[in-house]
């Protein structure tokens, strides 16, 4: 919202009321009494900022009674004249009303009529929040006007515009449990006050949450000592699915919560839910307001405490971890069960008075046998109490059962949409006790912890979080009669109930035990880490031949030959190891085991599911009651905890691979011992995140996370010889007593500044500097959190700090890596060839590992090399000259040359090769005539002793005459091979060089480097000037060696993985991609799924497209190699971005959403061949993508002619293919598309701006969906609109303008079709 002072109307005071007194200062004193408490509210105001989205000020509540008097109403409204019903209907009705009328009036006369008008409507406080505020239709004619905004004195549209606006000053809202669920306007003030720095914020494929700080005057569930309280908002995504309904999904999710609110101390508890509503329905925004986990996830405990968390040398404090596992592993089953069955009256609490822990179970208190069963000594939910929820029925209702919600945006009358009320609801005649939801994804990453701010806590409270999966059911499966398909899930801990053969057996119903399935691999999964550490989970990989985080498979179960669900090898293995042969195997841990193998991982589902029936999967009330005897045998016998026993022989059943960096002492053993597993250095099995599982062959396993590897010995070979400064820092008095090793640091800014200036302290001129070259200065101050081996400014990714060793360290610093503090500055910014002997130290070791490690992957291959045309020789660095390889019979399986990869810019004329000038350029190149970044390049290629350099605008002949369209078919040779590419990333032209004369800080404390120098590839590289350009996406890709030159330091990439110049060694599952040394085999595997190749070649055309290009003709040339060699991959043909195999997908493309509308491009210099318009190359612009549900659409194969006859794989662009038809041929017919229609019926996206639709528009149908419908109306059709390219009758060329999709219903399939030719 606008400032304040922007918005206030300023209007001069009228100089007397009629029937004032005259002369005695009285009027006088009322316009002045009037202003002040006008400027009350105003200063009042601009001291209280509140909201997020969007911003602006209120005015608390407790303020009210203190400003509105009847003294200070009645001066404000002119004084002792006034009607005292004015003033009473004020002070009784209309307060906030009043203080907005305030703001929008400076004058008395306009606030008396425009009050007086509301309360002769009986407008109240009630009706300010309503969207439905309208000027009267009425004009003036001498009558009164009985609206309450009357289009006269004082209304008009401008001071109704500002009433709305200055109204949510004062209607910022309190979130009331009962209410549960609002909407609200776009600019309602919302009463966030600040977002709260919090490290990475989580991130899914449906949601993003936010650590924001809340006023707790605003809410009614808990009470708390301070002014704000700390929440999670959650805010929902709106994903490219046509199945994916948001506003429903947020509906769900709502009633969840809702529901589930108190009925157990270990599910996440929730404020509220909204919506904000916004001018165009497709930009509404959907929240949930949750309470704030400060621990984070299951799984980030897990990773950040990766030891075994039993050691015979630590027995009591092993012990205590063991019962507090098992506490809230019994609060995990008892809000299972709550979940399960809702009429359960299971340990809850009320949530008005305190936000409290789950039960604590001790031998002292809480654990009260009942039979077989344990329950909890926590206060039992008065059902009086438990929030019910009655907005909307249950998701398995019948359609004539459902409950409707009538709200209108604008009703015809006062309405507030703020909180969203049933009205006239009905209801199925069901009780409460029959009802029951089921979680549908649990997993680490979706239980949290809550430690209540205490920093010593171990485990905290578990709470079962993110209910955007949870299914409410009226009806226990066997009574159901409805189907179910779950579409968004996490495949790595779901049981085989979806696969086909069980889910019909099932008769398409999901039973609430697929949560008990989930329950027991993150059991076991718990037990794993407790007794081994977390590096355990990729062993446990590795057992069942898995990639690490791998969402389109699970290692839990497996199909059997005959066709039948089974466990999986590994895991009965694994299972029946620990109970046979580990220490801990008769305690409490060994029976864990036990539950998870005999009652949980069941593959077999019971014909009850509220008994437990042996060989069957049990149920969560079973569940917390063996939880309960566990706790139960503990309570007199500590040793069954944990026995105490020595674990050095305690090992997992796996052994571990040759690859695999452990210690000396283990290799001659057959499996991984707990001390291994604390010393070896693997992969964490992180994020088994949501996919969207439409079928098997569909998933898509590929995993966008950085890790660091650890490679000390190549580290400490190319630190000898460096000698870093040994000298104790001078550091202040705070910098002295700061612990490197701590979970965060802070520093004041001024204090920094002081200190960095005056040379008092190295460490506050290390963190100043790196401060002012972040941009940092306007904070007042700054919390660095540690995040692996750096620290990030708190609540960012935003890398400052980097923490690194030299040495062998202690084994508290063990785990941070040995690496250069410092970097070798190559001198100047145009070094000789000779001066760089230091500096291309590091990039030659790179090259050496590479040759002798996995040359044979990463060099360029003999058998295929294929030298340019033109090099230029730089053995003379001082007379470079360009030689023609042909003229010199060079060999190309014996010559090597280095390319460059730069960022054009505004290039000199000297810096590029013509027909007038090669052959003086044969003989020799002026090295005065070339830019910094030529120079640059050959004093490196030099440097590296490679004899031969590539650039382009030296190698390829530029201008009209030119050989510029001959060489473009090579490109992708030129490339894949060159012995390594330098990639100039840094530079914005080719005149800026890209060699930096660097300087690097750091300060040592203890044996620990702190440096300013972080490693961070996406930042450097993937965001650099360089990369913004569209040749080098394929530059890049098809590269087999890069080194990239950035600003910060060099980086290396080969097929494995990413170097630093620090010394750090990075990998990347999707960066990989387009780092393979030979694109696209990394990802293009026989065993890749079509899931993964959709992705792909999705994913790559969505970002070409908002790549730079100097001349926009070049974009279907600038990748077209990496075309060909996905062609190749996909075993399939290719043109104009479409492959055959693909080909309906490919043709789906659409205008990006919020990008600008798309333009042809014409034909220019570089022109090899125009692409056909239903092809993106021939557009300018950003794309996305419509991507209907995998193995879901019949592709229209009988009625699309593609231009594929007596195609070759060859390019398109080849000249032997530049006369070849591209056009489509296709049937096309005519459509309308009803008013008010809803998007899920019809979506048409339109390629350019103002589309003008004629007779002429059609559409023509790429797919329709599989899916058996009695309505053929009802189908949806994936279609393409085409319009003639001239007005001549019977034309039969067309071009697309647009795609989409749309219900059988709207296209007029009973009209003759049209055939149509689409160029």
């Amino acid at each position: 919202m606008a400032g304040l002072g922007d918005r206030f109307v300023e209007e001069s005071e009228p100089d007397a009321i009629a029937g004032a007194l005259p002369d005695d200062g009285r009027e006088r004193r009322l316009n002045a009494d009037s202003r002040g408490l006008r400027e009350k509210i105003k200063n009042i105001l601009i001291n209280n900022p509140i909201g997020l989205n969007p911003e602006g000020h209120y005015l608390p509540d407790d303020e009210y009674n203190t400003l509105f008097t009847r003294d200070t109403i009645q001066s404000a409204l002119g004084g002792g004249y006034v009607n005292r019903q004015l003033v009473e209907y004020v002070l009784k009705d209309a307060k906030r009303t009043f203080a907005t009328l305030l703001l929008v009036f400076a004058d008395c006369e306009s606030r008396r009529n425009a009050i007086d008008a509301l309360r002769a409507n009986n407008f109240t406080d009630n009706e300010l929040s309503s969207l439905a505020l309208e000027l009267c239709p009425c004009r003036p004619n001498g009558q009164t006007c009985g609206h309450s905004f009357p289009y006269y004195n004082p209304w008009d549209s401008t001071y109704l515009d500002s009433f709305k606006l200055e109204r949510w000053h004062f209607l910022v809202p309190t979130f009331e449990t009962d209410t549960f669920l609002y909407e609200f306007d776009k600019d309602r003030l919302l009463p966030f006050t600040t977002k709260v720095p919090a490290g990475n914020m989580p991130s899914g494929h449906f949601s993003d949450v936010t650590c924001v700080e809340m006023l707790a005057s605003k809410q009614d569930k808990v009470n708390v000592p301070g002014n704000t309280i700390i929440v999670a908002l959650k805010t929902l995504k709106r994903i490219n699915d046509r199945d994916y309904n948001i506003d429903r999904e947020w509906r769900r999710e709502a009633k969840a919560h809702k529901q589930l609110n108190g009925k157990s101390s270990n599910i996440i508890q929730a404020f509220a839910a909204y919506r904000q509503i916004a001018a165009h329905p497709q930009n509404d925004t959907y929240h949930l307001v949750l309470e704030w986990a400060d621990g984070g996830s299951l799984l980030d405990f897990w990773e950040n405490n990766r030891l075994p968390q039993v050691h015979h040398k630590r027995v009591k404090e092993s012990r205590q971890r063991v019962k507090e596992m098992l506490e809230q592993l019994y609060g995990l089953a008892d809000a299972l069960e709550g979940m399960h069955s809702t009429s359960a009256q299971s340990p809850g609490h009320s949530r008005r008075s305190s936000v409290r822990s789950s039960p604590t179970l001790s031998p002292e208190r809480g654990v009260h046998r009942r039979g077989n069963s344990l329950e909890s000594g926590v206060p039992l939910a008065d059902s009086s109490s438990l929030p019910t929820f009655n907005i909307e029925d249950a998701d398995d209702a019948r359609p004539d059962d459902a409950v409707v919600f009538n709200v209108s945006v604008s009703p015809p009358g006062p309405a507030s949409l703020e909180a969203i009320a049933p009205s006239n609801l009905t209801r199925r005649t069901t009780g409460f006790n029959s009802e029951n939801w089921r979680h549908g994804d649990i997993k680490p990453e979706n239980i949290l912890r809550f430690t209540n701010g205490k920093a010593n806590a171990y485990l905290g409270v578990l709470k079962l979080a993110d209910l955007g999966r949870a299914q409410q059911h009226l009806f226990v499966t066997r009574m159901r009669e409805t189907k179910e398909q779950e579409l968004w899930r996490t495949r790595w801990y779901e049981p085989p109930d979806l696969e086909e053969q069980n889910h019909k057996q099932a008769q398409e119903k999901i039973s609430r035990l697929f949560d008990i399935w989930s329950m027991g691999c993150v059991i076991f999964e718990a037990v794993l880490w407790l007794l081994y550490g977390s590096d355990s989970f990729e062993v446990f990989l590795r057992a069942n031949k898995l990639t690490t985080g791998e969402p389109g498979a699970t290692p839990y179960w497996r199909k059997g030959e005959r066709g039948e669900y089974e466990l999986s090898d590994a895991a009965t293995r694994w299972m029946n190891h620990i109970l046979d042969h580990d220490p801990e195997r008769n305690g409490a841990v060994g029976h864990l085991v036990k539950l998870v193998r005999d009652r949980l991982l069941k593959i077999r589902l019971p014909p009850n599911s509220d008994i437990y029936t042996e060989g069957f999967r049990t149920n969560a009330k079973d569940l917390k009651e063996q939880f309960a005897l566990i706790i139960s045998n503990a309570e007199g016998d500590e040793r069954y905890l944990f026995s105490g026993a020595d674990r050095a022989n305690a090992s997992l059943p796996e052994p571990v691979e040759p690859s695999t960096n452990i210690s000396p002492q283990s290799t001659g053993r057959s499996s991984l011992s707990p001390d291994d597993a604390a010393r070896m250095s693997l992969p964490v099995a992180r994020g088994r995140r949501t996919a969207i599982a439409q079928q098997r062959e569909y998933t898509n396993r590929m995993e966008d996370k950085w890790k660091t590897l650890a490679d000390n010995d190549f580290a400490e070979s190319n630190l000898a010889g460096r000698n870093f400064r040994p000298n104790a820092p001078e550091l202040c008095p705070s910098c002295e007593i700061i612990d490197i090793s701590s979970p965060q640091i802070s520093f004041d800014m001024d204090t920094l500044k002081t200190n960095s200036d005056d040379e008092e302290c190295d460490l506050c001129e290390l963190v100043y500097t790196a401060a002012k070259d972040l941009d940092l200065r306007g904070r007042n101050s700054i919390l660095l959190t540690r995040l692996a081996n750096s620290f990030v400014l708190d609540g960012t990714n935003m890398k400052v700090l980097r923490l690194c060793r030299t040495k062998s360290a202690t084994e508290q610093d063990a785990a941070i890596p040995i690496g250069a503090p410092a970097l070798v500055t190559p001198g100047s910014r145009d070094p000789s060839a000779e001066s760089l002997d230091s500096f291309t130290k590091l990039p030659k070791a790179w090259l050496q590992e590479c040759d002798l490690k996995h040359g044979h992957v990463c060099a360029p291959r003999p058998s295929s090399q294929v030298l340019p045309i033109r090099l230029i020789s730089v053995e003379n660095p001082k007379k470079p000259k360009i030689i023609v390889t042909t003229e010199l019979a060079l060999d190309p399986k014996k010559t090597d040359y280095v390319a460059l990869s730069h960022k054009w810019g505004k290039m000199p004329d000297e810096a590029v090769t013509t027909r007038q000038n090669i052959e003086q350029r044969k003989k020799k190149i002026p090295v005065n005539e070339l830019p910094l970044s030529f120079k640059n390049a050959i004093a490196i290629t030099r440097a590296l002793d490679c004899t031969y350099l590539w650039i382009d605008s030296l190698c390829i002949l530029q201008g009209p005459d030119g050989d510029f369209n001959e060489q473009a078919d090579k490109m992708q040779t030129t490339f894949s091979g060159a012995y390594c590419v330098l990639a100039a990333c840094s530079a914005e032209s080719a005149t800026d060089g890209f060699l930096q004369d660097r300087e690097s800080r750091y300060v040592k404390k203890g044996d620990i480097f702190v440096s300013a120098v972080t490693n961070d590839f996406e930042r450097d590289v993937l965001h650099s000037p360089l990369n913004c350009r569209g040749w080098v996406l394929q530059e890049r890709a098809l590269a087999r060696r890069t080194i990239f030159f950035t600003n910060t330091q060099m980086y290396w990439e080969c097929g494995d993985g990413i170097r630093c110049e620090t010394l750090a060694k990075l990998k990347n599952d999707k960066i990989a991609f387009l780092g393979d040394a030979n694109f696209p085999d990394y990802t293009i595997r026989p065993t890749s799924t079509v899931g993964e190749q959709i992705d792909l070649f999705i994913d790559l055309f969505q970002r070409y497209t908002r790549l730079e290009f100097s001349y926009p003709e070049d974009r279907p040339i600038a990748i077209d190699g990496l075309m060909e060699r996905l062609t190749h991959a996909f075993k399939t043909r290719s043109l104009a971005g479409l492959f055959e195999t693909f080909w309906g997908r490919c043709l789906l493309w659409r205008r990006a959403d919020g990008a600008e509308p798309l333009k042809k491009i014409p034909r220019g210099t570089h022109t090899l061949k125009i692409p056909p318009t239903w092809s993106w190359m021939a557009f300018n612009g950003v794309i996305s993508f419509i991507e209907p549900e995998g193995g879901q659409v019949n592709w229209n194969d009988h009625d699309i002619i593609l231009p594929f006859a007596d195609r070759t794989q060859a390019s398109w662009l080849r000249t032997s293919h530049r006369g070849d038809s591209v056009a489509i041929r296709a049937k096309a017919f005519d459509f309308e598309i009803a008013v008010g229609a809803s998007e899920s019926e019809a979506f048409i996206s339109y390629d350019g701006d103002n589309v003008s639709t004629s007779a002429s528009t059609k559409c023509v149908i790429i797919g329709s969906e599989k899916q058996q419908v009695s309505d053929a109306g009802t189908r949806i059709h994936y279609v393409l609109i085409v319009k003639a390219t001239s007005d001549a009758p019977g034309t039969t060329s067309y071009e697309r303008v647009g795609v989409g999709y749309l219900l059988g219903k709207f296209v007029l399939l009973n009209r003759p079709s049209v055939p149509v030719t689409i160029e």
